[in-house]
């Protein structure tokens, strides 16, 4: 019983783990992107408009 316990727990462990990693990963990737449009984006400013709804 004890070890189906721990299983479960370094299961809920390694979601929470690989969830906080994906948060991380789409957040700088989402910060790079942002700096891409405004540096890249004065010349397309209805498209970098149109993105951020």
């Amino acid at each position: 019983m004890a070890e189906t316990i721990f299983t479960w727990f370094l299961i809920v462990l390694l979601v929470l783990l690989a969830i906080a990693s994906v948060k991380f990963i789409v957040t700088s990737c989402y910060q790079v992107y942002k700096k891409f449009l405004v540096t890249f984006g004065h010349k397309r400013g209805s498209l970098s408009k149109s993105i951020e709804v």
